[in-house]
């Protein structure tokens, strides 16, 4: 008798590190946050309204939860991050995004 094979019970969130350019240095530092999980069709509609060239510290807020920074992850923190590191969004959304797609092709088809 073979066992039946199903797809894993996804979890709401998964952790990624993103790394967070800094200007004048060689390397990304990088943060780890806890992002939310998104279904296709609502990680679609989000996405379309979003300017990857303009995130927000509201839509930082929608698709992540926490970071490991000791800094609280509220929308002022976020703010004060996109404001100082102004190549922050694009990474955060950035990376997101391509989580989100790709979701481990690798494993498969990439």
């Amino acid at each position: 008798m073979t066992t039946p094979k199903v797809l894993p019970t996804l979890s709401p969130t998964f952790k990624l590190t993103v790394g967070i350019p800094i200007a004048g240095e060689k390397e990304t530092y990088g943060v780890e946050f806890t992002f939310a999980r998104m279904k296709r069709g609502e990680f679609r509609e989000w996405a379309a309204k979003v300017d990857p060239n303009n995130v927000s510290a509201e839509q930082v807020l929608a698709m992540a939860k926490g970071w490991d920074l000791s800094d609280t992850f509220d929308a002022a923190s976020i703010g004060r991050v996109l404001e100082d590191y102004p190549g922050a969004g694009y990474a955060i959304f950035g990376r997101y995004t391509l989580e989100q797609q790709d979701a481990k092709l690798g494993n498969s088809v990439r």
